[in-house]
């Protein structure tokens, strides 16, 4: 992500390191049901972590 001009907080050789974890989140992912016969999909969403919102 660094080389593309989006370096990740809490990356510690190539981000903005961060006192407490990496700051990577997928907040919502859809994927194909395998089995269906037509273009259902499937869609899980997490919210994003409280502790994302505080930079250290």
């Amino acid at each position: 992500m660094a080389a593309s001009g989006h370096p990740l907080i809490g990356d510690p050789l190539y981000g903005i390191p961060s006192k407490t974890r990496l700051r990577l989140h997928c907040w919502q992912l859809s994927f194909p049901q395998p089995f269906a016969t037509d273009d259902q999909l499937t869609t899980v969403t997490a919210p994003v972590p409280a502790d994302f919102d505080v930079l250290d």
